[in-house]
């Protein structure tokens, strides 16, 4: 029976209301106690001294966190750059090898674990979504290799079953990072869409968000949460479309332009039925803004 590996012991972290928050209930104890021992020896005002001590000291935790966060940082952005430089080497030796007329055993060995170990460091870094994809291309591109090989490789060659077997190892570690990947960079574009006061804005990051996700469903066809993601997305485009098209409606409205309103509503009507897919909250908002073009044609016609 194999052993496994005993997992490395994650980095303790504290977040930063959390610790605050200690570090103001400890300021706050050290403040009474300050005070009582001073209190107790008759001194004047007890809570000067007391106040003086509790303020050095949350002075001095938040200093103690800056430099450790830099430090931290400065940790963070070195493995990164050792990782990127590692990964420019096995991707060149990658693609080296796919010019190759014969990609040996050994070759074949070599590449599986430049692989292996750039899969651990992307791991390491976790929520860095360019990691996962730089093993996710890497992956990409062994396997490319090893699909060209294959059909050149001799039944009873040992290279057959090296070859296969690093395909399918490849082709997990694939699924994996393409998927971190896809997750870190969704969840980042949403929130900057979601963050964003500007329509073309929020459009751009969903679109990208969708385009994405697209890329994962292609490698990871089976994967129905892709879909859903996706599904999602479409929605959300289609939300801040329909605003935009609503707010510039309603500008044109304010501008006495209700001729150009009747166009952004239009617009906005042909983005919810794009799709032909019908749902509750689409109707809605379509019976909502064919009542607004109504209103709309009546006023035009009135002052005609």
């Amino acid at each position: 029976m194999r052993s496994r590996k005993p997992k490395r012991p994650q980095p303790f972290y504290l977040p930063a209301a959390n610790y605050y928050v200690l570090t103001f209930a400890i300021g706050t104890g050290i403040f009474f106690v300050v005070w009582g021992l001073l209190h107790d020896t008759a001194d004047e005002m007890p809570w000067v001294t007391a106040g003086v001590v509790f303020s050095i000291f949350v002075g001095g935790a938040v200093i103690v966190r800056e430099v450790l966060i830099r430090r931290a940082r400065k940790r963070f952005e070195r493995t990164k750059r050792e990782m990127d430089h590692q990964l420019a080497e096995a991707m060149t030796k990658v693609r080296a090898k796919g010019r190759a007329p014969k990609l040996t055993i050994e070759q074949n060995q070599l590449l599986l674990s430049e692989i292996t170990k750039k899969s651990e460091a992307a791991k390491v870094l976790g929520k860095f979504a360019d990691a996962h994809r730089e093993v996710f291309e890497l992956c990409s591109s062994y396997i490319s290799v090893a699909q060209r090989e294959l059909p050149t490789v001799n039944v009873g060659s040992p290279r057959l079953p090296a070859l296969r077997k690093g395909a399918t190892k490849a082709e997990k570690l694939r699924r994996f990072h393409v998927l971190a990947w896809a997750q870190i960079e969704t969840t980042r574009l949403t929130q900057a869409a979601q963050a964003s006061d500007r329509s073309v804005e929020k459009i751009a990051s969903v679109q990208e968000a969708i385009s994405l996700i697209d890329t994962a469903i292609l490698h990871c066809p089976d994967e129905l949460s892709l879909n859903d993601t996706r599904s999602l997305l479409a929605e959300m485009l289609l939300s801040v479309r329909v605003a935009h098209f609503e707010e510039r409606a309603e500008r044109a409205i304010f501008n006495g332009q209700r001729r150009e309103a009747l166009a952004y509503y239009r617009d906005a009507l042909f983005h919810l039925g794009r799709e032909n897919r019908s749902s509750v909250e689409r109707e809605l908002k379509a019976d909502e803004i064919v009542d607004r073009m109504e209103k709309l044609r009546f006023e035009i016609e009135s002052n005609s």
